[in-house]
């Protein structure tokens, strides 16, 4: 579900619900792509383990105190497209930790940056934001590129 829906306003940005659909769409992808099993804290690579961009979905989306509310939930999602959209802090930023996840990286990241900015310009901002065509073919652009990526 998008940071705007849990945040319980959908139409506060003035933006059609495809904007909802595609960061939903993405977080299934993050959490599909990112899903590996944990190293065992007795792990030589449990240092990287923890910095990395796998641990960061799993322990803010699944924190294991569980979800206090949905406004939380909300702001957690939106701190994590922030980081991986390699545009914040890089001490904020995770790396993929399991080699299978970076190749998603190639797709995971310029998402998260186009989706954060969208919400965040139309939450500041007073600008005109993209019809439903624009949306669909602005992912589909970074979707493609991320394939041709793999080649």
């Amino acid at each position: 579900m998008s940071s705007a829906l849990l945040r319980g306003c959908p139409n506060l940005r003035g933006q059609s619900m495809v904007h909802d659909d595609l960061e939903s769409f993405l977080w299934v992808l993050i959490v599909t792509a990112l899903w590996i099993e944990d190293p065992s804290p007795s792990s030589e690579e449990y240092d990287k383990w923890v910095n990395s961009a796998e641990w960061a979905m799993k322990t803010t989306l699944f924190p294991v105190i569980g979800i206090p509310s949905t406004s939380w939930l909300s702001e957690q999602k939106r701190a994590l497209l922030f980081s991986f959209s390699g545009k914040g802090n890089p001490y904020n930023s995770f790396a993929p930790y399991d080699p299978v996840s970076r190749l998603y990286s190639r797709v995971i990241e310029p998402w998260s940056d186009y989706m954060f900015r969208r919400d965040l310009e139309g939450m500041t901002s007073k600008n005109q934001t993209p019809t439903d065509e624009q949306y669909y073919l602005a992912i589909l652009e970074i979707l493609r590129n991320g394939i041709k990526s793999f080649s």
